[in-house]
């Protein structure tokens, strides 16, 4: 750019009656060059004035201009500015618009029942030029001084502590002392009327939690999170955190599930506050992690931001590592490791498996592609290598190599090529070439392992690994480490592969081993499909317990994912359920109900479909029958996430013993605990009529915690009567239901058997009215789309989405329908394929 900001002095007048603002911004900036023009970034904002002052006092008025479609002013100066430093002074106004975008406007009801305003910032990716004309992109950093004057009734928070504050005739104006240099994404203000808790690190840092009059105390829990949090990185890094205090504010309206801004952390309510008496376990899990991964995200995209959002995941993918690295230190007993398997590692080779996937480092023009990779690939594929990476050069090497890569980089922007270089520093090794085509290129391989008959060689072979079966055309060859272990040695060996076919020689200690895992621990991001002989001793070490909790539920999904690409039969996916039966790892076990969901429910409209159910709820009805409704005094915090699962599964599948259960519970208004709230609700809704339907749509409305909302919610859609459906549906597009949940309603409409076809039908009859409420939220449209049409399993309604959205325009979901259309004709193809062998199998 020709012009680069340095510093803005920016004032906001905030009217939570008429929902506009209006504002100043002076910007010291740096002039490059000669210019007529000076273009920046501004979106739905109307500058009134804006003149450029040069060193010297001249003054250039200016016309301005707007590109919409670009999202730029240009000013056009009456005369030629030149280089050196000058001023923008600029009068600007624009909308509290109710997209959840820019400076926007958040409402909530307070303790006596009355309807308030919060007025709110979200500015990543793209928005802060929705509240001041600005340069909005990451590499232009700059320091900000900010005012906001607001009825003195409100309190205003913003990135750094309160400079001065003076209140005149009913307006108190706040200024902020100046922010050290950023982004402008993570600029952030919030006006409104808080309770607070606060704490403060070893380090004298003051973190403070601000929620709505009378729930300061559901933000305890993530005080202590927060304080320990900063604490942990801060000695991790070696860099002590650069702010003197932390604010974190609960959102009611929010589109994601929290935001890193700079000093002001910004979170919807369920990801941020507990209630210690009705709160539950998997509540505390999503709060501590995302506390972390905000907090993470202080060092790994605000200190050191990446370059473009072409490297997003720079941020992201670091901030998902490391959040999970502080939950472990937190709470150990967790065992947030194994739940990393199954909640980021396989959700990315899910993704990662379709052709319509996208690299981790992927190139990004305008704001609606910037959106759509805020993806399971930027932050669960990310996560996963920078594990993969870490295992590679050691546990020491790699957070030397984290320091040398903050220290030289800080309150600057970086690449991939800037962390590989540390890396390489600090280890000795050469990381770039290690995981250049683990960033740079779509997709991941499986590796086959055939033993040679010298019980020390093994033969492996390497190609692409896609659902929709072989791609012969794909020549990339992946650096994979593999790690071995065996009977006959629990310490990992790890084996470098570096070619499409290789002959390896593992260690001797393996030698005679009666079973051989390879990529133990799920360490490196690929599949391993295993010789029948080898798959076969897998089965028994399962079922006896003799592997960790991550190989069982890698070698499991490794086999459903072979089924489902046709590498083998979905009959010997099936067949190793049963080794699963004395399973006792909660993790193990969602990560198994996930695989035979998706068998479910491509099979859902087929003749065996009950048979296939009850297949299923044989594996969980003995163990939901050991566990019970009630939590005992014993029970673990996993324990309680198991007896959720098991429970929830069971009912899934019809066990009648657990249905019947929920409707007696339902009844009598037994008290379960919070985790089991959504089973309990769903299945009375499933097997219910209007009448629970009615009483569970009464909890939605009248419960105080967010979180048992959304259990209520999501539980209206498993109505099997289709007007019910329909007013759900109906429901979720009106006020009643908050922007930020409506996905929620036709995700779980979509995965009702008996709502699919219905679902994707509203969505078709009123496609302009979600456009129009959702084109604005970023990825919340997209978000919708995928989850309405992703269970079909059959060629015509592939055929039937892709015409529909040839026709109509679904901003920043293009990717999403792409991929939605490659999995549901892989699974139309697995279906024809394999529905005979099912049939067989489970006719045996």
């Amino acid at each position: 750019t020709t012009v680069v900001p340095q510093h803005y002095d920016l004032e906001f007048v905030p009217d939570l009656e008429k929902f506009t603002f209006s504002g100043t911004a002076s910007v010291a900036v740096e002039v490059v060059e000669e210019v007529t023009v000076v273009e920046l970034h501004s979106n739905h904002i109307e500058i009134d004035s804006a003149v450029l002052v040069a060193a010297d006092g001249t003054s250039l008025t200016t016309t301005v201009s707007y590109d919409k479609e670009q999202e730029r002013a240009s000013l056009s100066l009456d005369g030629k500015a030149a280089p050196g430093a000058a001023v923008l002074k600029m009068a600007f106004r624009g909308e509290l618009n109710d997209q959840m975008a820019g400076f926007y406007r958040s409402k909530y009801t307070n303790a006596a029942g009355e309807d308030k305003w919060m007025a709110v910032t979200q500015f990543e990716a793209t928005d802060a030029r929705r509240a001041f004309p600005c340069w909005d992109e990451p590499s232009l950093k700059a320091t900000f001084s900010v005012t906001l004057r607001i009825p003195e009734h409100f309190q205003a928070l913003s990135n750094m502590p309160v400079a001065e504050q003076e209140t005149k005739g009913g307006v108190t104006q706040v200024s902020f002392q100046k922010s050290v240099k950023m982004s402008t994404y993570l600029l952030a203000f919030v006006v409104g009327d808080f309770d607070c808790v606060s704490a403060q690190t070893k380090a004298g840092v003051v973190v403070t939690i601000h929620t709505q009059k009378g729930k300061k105390d559901q933000g305890r829990f993530a005080l202590s999170v927060a304080t320990r949090t900063l604490d942990l990185f801060s000695e991790y890094f070696e860099i002590a955190y650069p702010l003197p205090k932390c604010d974190m504010v609960a959102i009611s309206d929010f589109a994601a599930g929290a935001m890193e801004n700079w000093g002001l952390v910004t979170y919807r309510e369920t990801a941020l506050l507990i209630d210690e008496e009705k709160s539950g376990v998997s509540n505390r899990m999503r709060v501590a992690y995302v506390v972390a991964h905000e907090l993470a995200h202080q060092w790994f995209g605000n200190l050191v931001t990446m370059q473009w959002w072409s490297e997003l995941w720079l941020n992201e993918g670091f901030a998902t590592w490391v959040g999970t690295m502080a939950v472990d230190d937190l709470y150990p007993d967790w065992d947030v490791w194994t739940g990393f398997g199954s909640s980021y590692f396989a959700r990315a080779l899910d993704l990662d498996g379709l052709a319509t996937s996208h690299p981790i480092e992927v190139d990004v023009k305008k704001s609606s592609e910037i959106n759509e990779i805020f993806d399971t690939i930027s932050y669960a594929k990310g996560a996963s290598v920078i594990r993969m990476v870490h295992a590679f050069i050691g546990p020491d090497a790699f957070r030397k190599g984290l320091v040398i890569y903050l220290n030289r980089h800080k309150y600057s922007n970086a690449t991939t090529t800037d962390l590989w270089a540390a890396l390489s520093e600090s280890s000795g090794k050469d990381v770039a070439e290690f995981m250049d085509n683990w960033t740079k290129k779509t997709g991941y391989p499986v590796l086959s392992v055939e033993p040679t008959g010298d019980g020390q060689k093994f033969a492996v072979n390497q190609e692409r690994f896609l659902f929709s079966g072989k791609a012969a055309d794909d020549t990339t060859v992946w650096w994979c480490s593999v790690p071995f272990v065996s009977s006959t040695s629990s310490e990992a060996s790890a084996v470098n592969v570096k070619s499409k076919r290789q002959l390896i020689e593992l260690p001797a200690e393996h030698v005679g081993a009666d079973w051989l895992v390879g990529n133990a621990n799920q360490t490196g991001f690929f599949r391993v499909k295993y010789a029948a002989a080898l798959q076969a001793s897998l089965g028994a070490a399962i079922a006896s317990g003799k592997l960790s909790s991550l190989d069982r539920a890698a070698i499991q999904d490794d086999l459903f994912a072979l089924a489902r690409n046709g590498s083998i039969r979905t009959s010997e996916a099936l067949r190793i359920v049963s080794s699963y039966g004395k399973e006792t790892n909660d993790t193990v076990l969602s990560a198994l109900a996930g695989n035979l969901s998706r068998v479910s429910s491509a099979w859902s409209n087929e003749d065996n479909y009950e048979q296939l159910k009850a297949f299923m709820c044989n594996l969980f009805a003995p163990m939901a029958a050991e566990f019970g409704w009630f939590d005992r005094d014993s029970d673990s915090d996993l324990d309680k996430v198991k007896r959720t699962l098991v429970v929830n599964q069971a009912g899934k599948y019809g066990d009648q013993a657990v249905v019947d259960q929920a409707k007696e519970l339902f009844k009598t208004g037994a008290k379960v605990s919070s985790d089991l709230k959504y089973a309990l609700y769903k299945l009375v809704v499933q097997h219910g009529g209007v009448d629970e339907y009615e009483k569970v749509l009464d909890i939605y409305r009248t419960a105080d915690m967010h979180s048992e909302k959304l259990q209520a919610l999501r539980a209206l859609g498993a109505t099997q009567d289709e007007a019910l459906l329909l007013r759900t549906m109906e429901m979720g597009m009106s006020n009643e239901v908050r922007s930020q949940d409506t996905f929620y309603v036709y995700a779980y409409v979509a995965a009702n058997l008996k709502g699919r076809a219905i679902a994707w039908q509203y969505l078709q009859d009123h496609y302009d009215a979600f456009l129009t409420k959702f084109s604005g939220t970023g990825f919340l449209l997209g978000r919708i789309i995928g989850d309405v049409v992703s269970h079909f399993s059959d060629l015509g309604k592939a055929d039937e989405v892709e015409k529909f959205f040839a026709t109509h325009d679904a901003p920043g979901a293009e990717r999403t329908i792409q991929q939605a259309l490659e999995s549901i004709r892989s699974k139309a193809a697995w279906l024809a394929r394999d529905a005979t062998d099912v049939k067989e199998f489970l006719d045996s």
